[in-house]
Protein backbone atom coordinates (compact mmCIF):
# COMPACT_ATOMS: atom_id res chain seq x y z
CA UNK A 1 0.00 0.00 0.00
CA UNK A 2 1.33 3.43 -0.90
CA UNK A 3 1.89 5.92 1.89
CA UNK A 4 -1.02 8.07 0.59
CA UNK A 5 -3.67 5.38 -0.01
CA UNK A 6 -5.32 6.07 3.34
CA UNK A 7 -6.24 9.56 2.12
CA UNK A 8 -3.76 11.45 4.28
CA UNK A 9 -0.17 11.26 5.43
CA UNK A 10 0.63 9.20 8.55
CA UNK A 11 1.64 10.84 11.84
CA UNK A 12 5.30 10.08 11.14
CA UNK A 13 7.00 9.68 7.79
CA UNK A 14 10.33 10.22 6.05
CA UNK A 15 10.58 12.95 3.43
CA UNK A 16 13.42 12.90 0.91
CA UNK A 17 14.29 16.11 -0.92
CA UNK A 18 17.54 17.78 -1.97
CA UNK A 19 19.38 14.47 -1.38
CA UNK A 20 18.48 14.54 2.32
CA UNK A 21 16.12 12.44 4.45
CA UNK A 22 14.05 14.12 7.19
CA UNK A 23 11.80 12.58 9.84
CA UNK A 24 8.53 14.50 9.95
CA UNK A 25 6.10 14.29 12.87
CA UNK A 26 2.53 15.58 12.78
CA UNK A 27 1.81 18.34 15.29
CA UNK A 28 -1.79 19.44 14.89
CA UNK A 29 -2.37 20.16 11.22
CA UNK A 30 1.33 20.67 10.38
CA UNK A 31 4.48 18.59 10.34
CA UNK A 32 7.66 19.29 12.29
CA UNK A 33 11.14 18.10 11.32
CA UNK A 34 12.33 16.06 14.31
CA UNK A 35 15.38 14.48 12.68
CA UNK A 36 17.86 16.29 14.93
CA UNK A 37 15.80 15.69 18.09
CA UNK A 38 16.54 11.96 18.23
CA UNK A 39 19.90 10.20 18.45
CA UNK A 40 21.30 9.39 15.00
CA UNK A 41 18.11 10.73 13.42
CA UNK A 42 19.72 11.43 10.06
CA UNK A 43 21.31 7.97 9.90
CA UNK A 44 18.14 6.05 10.77
CA UNK A 45 16.11 8.21 8.36
CA UNK A 46 18.51 7.32 5.54
CA UNK A 47 18.38 3.63 6.52
CA UNK A 48 14.57 3.73 6.44
CA UNK A 49 14.60 5.13 2.91
CA UNK A 50 16.95 2.37 1.74
CA UNK A 51 14.92 -0.30 3.58
CA UNK A 52 11.85 0.67 1.57
CA UNK A 53 13.75 0.57 -1.72
CA UNK A 54 14.35 4.29 -2.04
CA UNK A 55 17.38 6.45 -2.56
CA UNK A 56 18.39 9.93 -1.44
CA UNK A 57 18.77 11.08 -5.04
CA UNK A 58 15.07 10.64 -5.83
CA UNK A 59 12.58 12.81 -3.89
CA UNK A 60 9.75 10.94 -2.18
CA UNK A 61 7.98 10.00 1.03
CA UNK A 62 8.56 6.79 2.94
CA UNK A 63 7.05 5.09 6.01
CA UNK A 64 8.82 5.31 9.35
CA UNK A 65 10.53 2.15 10.56
CA UNK A 66 10.06 0.61 13.99
CA UNK A 67 13.48 1.98 14.96
CA UNK A 68 12.31 5.54 14.25
CA UNK A 69 9.06 5.05 16.16
CA UNK A 70 10.99 3.64 19.14
CA UNK A 71 13.38 6.60 19.17
CA UNK A 72 10.47 9.05 19.02
CA UNK A 73 8.79 7.30 21.96
CA UNK A 74 12.03 7.28 23.97
CA UNK A 75 12.49 11.00 23.25
CA UNK A 76 8.89 11.56 24.43
CA UNK A 77 7.99 13.05 21.05
CA UNK A 78 5.43 10.33 20.35
CA UNK A 79 3.19 8.65 22.96
CA UNK A 80 3.42 4.91 23.53
CA UNK A 81 0.17 3.29 22.40
CA UNK A 82 -1.76 1.45 25.14
CA UNK A 83 -1.81 -1.85 23.26
CA UNK A 84 2.00 -1.86 23.17
CA UNK A 85 3.50 -3.42 26.28
CA UNK A 86 7.08 -2.56 25.53
CA UNK A 87 9.35 -1.23 22.82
Amino acid sequence: MAIFESGRLPDVYIDVSNCSARILLREGDKYKDVTELIPNGKVIAERAVKAFGGTLTIPGRYPATNAIIQELVLAKLLPLKKEENKL
